[in-house]
């Protein structure tokens, strides 16, 4: 069950992305593009509450990535634990820094 609402959820995700960049002319692709091309932001980085900021530092496009990075790490009922009970160390075992540095790591070029 919980497979098929990961893959209901992915699947609209994917339609509004594509619904976004046709909406934007292909400069939503653009955008990724760039981004991918440029080194992941660092932790301290990725902890603006300021929702432009964050955006800016594509805090966005790199949060999809390490969810992603963090289930294959924990399973996606790890990442539900963490959302409800907030104990990110409790559940990884690691500090949120440390996980997420990992996962820069991982991604470098």
């Amino acid at each position: 069950r919980m497979s098929q609402a990961k893959d209901k959820f992915i699947t609209k995700f994917e339609e509004a992305r594509e619904s976004t960049e046709k909406a934007m002319d292909g400069s939503l692709s653009s955008h990724f593009s760039e981004l991918r091309s440029q080194q992941v932001p660092e932790f301290a980085e990725m902890q603006s509450w300021n929702f432009e900021e964050f955006g800016e530092q594509g805090g966005y496009y790199y949060s999809a990535r390490f969810c992603a990075y963090l289930e294959s790490k924990v399973g996606l009922a790890g990442v539900l634990q963490i959302v409800k009970s907030g104990d990110f160390e409790g559940v990884t075992g690691e500090s949120y820094q440390t996980v997420y540095e990992e996962w820069a790591a991982s991604t470098a070029n």
